[in-house]
């Protein structure tokens, strides 16, 4: 249910690589989200008037507008989607949404077309179907949740929607396995639990990410 939009410059490149697969063209699209990536943290790190005119651009919704890529989800039909989240924020609801069926681990926030925040959404992994990693995106994580920017700007970059996806703050595509929730009245905590093999009755398995929120919302990872 939460909005997995991209920046129309990184599906571009993308759209340009897939249909021209030449090096040049599939080199441009890791230097579309490294550059996007940049300009986040950029004014993460130093504030808007930091920007240099073409990050500012990336920026910019206007100039750069963010779609979605899969059609297949919530994101195909935004119009209900809105009138349901108008609906728990009316009422005054504490919202919680589970998904699955994308193969991948994901946690994000859940908005409304206008960006504002009305939930949270916890989505799982596959027990055993691969996901990105089965197309050569397995690496992609931690541009999409924007923990590709630790090294830059430490742990305030994570849960920061400073990804490639705004309302995304986690992410595994590479692993295998399972989310386990346990919820009070007084939170909710998602752990994502993953095997480290599919192929063997022996396994380990072990918690990748452990994601907690308050009623009143707050949010942390451990």
């Amino acid at each position: 249910m939460a909005r997995m939009w991209f920046q129309a410059s990184v599906l571009q490149a993308q759209n340009t690589a897939f249909t021209q697969p030449t090096p040049a063209n599939q080199a441009a699209v890791g230097q579309a989200i490294t550059d996007y990536l940049a300009a986040k943290a950029t004014r993460a790190a130093a504030g808007s008037a930091a920007l240099t005119p073409g990050q500012a651009a990336l920026l910019n919704t206007a100039s750069n507008p963010r779609v979605p890529y899969n059609l297949d989800a919530w994101d195909g039909y935004p119009l209900q989607r809105e009138t349901i989240l108008q609906t728990v924020k009316a009422q005054g609801k504490k919202l919680v949404t589970l998904s699955g069926d994308s193969h991948n681990a994901w946690f994000a926030n859940v908005t409304t077309l206008a960006g504002e925040k009305v939930g949270v959404e916890f989505a799982t992994s596959s027990v055993t179907a691969p996901g990105f990693e089965a197309v050569g995106l397995g690496t992609l994580a931690s541009a999409l949740d924007g923990s590709a920017l630790v090294p830059q700007l430490g742990n305030a970059a994570i849960g920061a929607g400073l990804g490639l996806v705004d309302d995304l703050n986690y992410a595994d595509t590479v692993r295998r396995g399972y989310l386990q929730l346990t919820v009070t009245r007084a939170a909710v905590t998602g752990e994502y639990v993953f095997v480290d093999t599919v192929k063997s009755k022996a396994y380990t398995a072990t918690v990748g990410k452990a994601v907690t929120v308050t009623a009143s919302g707050a949010v942390s990872y451990a």
